[in-house]
């Protein structure tokens, strides 16, 4: 016997699947969406493929290596910043992750402070004459000396 209202119930049932058409407000949201995921997959590709700074090394070499790298995914300012501490790991990250909230608020001021804080860091090419014609100046301090060197 059937129920009341004559719906039965049938055990290899499958919904039917109905394509609509996309309204245009929501057609620009899944565009939007599928853009967004696109970007993400290639920031994911950079990330693979980027060699991250520990806090040792030239810091003016990881800025220009990861500014080659990134300016393959995008050439939006805001992003450089937003991606920079994923080139980052270890001492470097912690650094990173200590600064004041809201202190970095672009790629330039990112690139400024790593820069301070990484001075020591930089690798000066003095050729070899230069390095053997140094000498301790009159009157020069050795903490002046060793900061000249």
């Amino acid at each position: 016997m059937l129920p009341e209202y004559g719906y039965t119930r049938i055990a290899s049932y499958k919904p039917l699947v109905v394509h609509q058409r996309v309204p245009p407000a929501d057609a620009n949201a899944v565009l939007l969406q599928e853009l967004l995921a696109a970007q993400k997959r290639k920031f994911d590709e950079f990330k693979q493929t980027f060699t991250q700074y520990r806090g040792t090394g030239d810091p003016p070499k990881h800025l220009k290596g990861f500014l080659a790298q990134i300016t393959i995914t995008t050439n939006n300012m805001d992003i450089y910043a937003k991606a920079f501490p994923n080139s980052l790991t270890g001492a470097a990250l912690d650094w990173h992750m200590k600064l004041p909230a809201n202190s970095i608020d672009s790629y330039a001021c990112t690139s400024d402070a790593f820069i301070a804080k990484y001075t020591t860091s930089i690798t000066n090419k003095q050729d070899k004459k230069a390095l053997v014609d140094l000498q301790q100046r009159p009157r020069e301090s050795l903490k002046d000396f060793h900061e000249r060197y």
